[in-house]
């Protein structure tokens, strides 16, 4: 899985062929300073039994402000095929 910050995306791709599976356009989080600096993978179960395994960080640049950094994380359907 690789993310792009302008427009806000992550792609998925076979480790084993290069072959783009395709991609889900993110959009602006918070701001429209919003940027996607990175993915990972990871099995994570949240309090109530929520499982996410692709968490994504994202960088909000505010001009006014002081920058913040959110974790998005994200239940996929058989995500033993990542």
């Amino acid at each position: 899985m690789l993310v792009s910050s302008e427009p806000n995306v992550v792609f998925v791709f076979s480790a084993r062929t290069g072959f783009c599976f395709g991609a889900k356009k993110l959009g602006n989080f918070v701001s429209t300073g919003s940027e996607v600096e990175n993915v990972t993978m990871r099995d994570w179960v949240f309090n109530g039994g929520l499982k996410a395994t692709v968490h994504i960080l994202e960088l909000d640049n505010d001009l006014l402000s002081k920058d913040d950094a959110y974790l998005h994380s994200y239940s996929v359907p058989r995500p033993e095929l990542l």
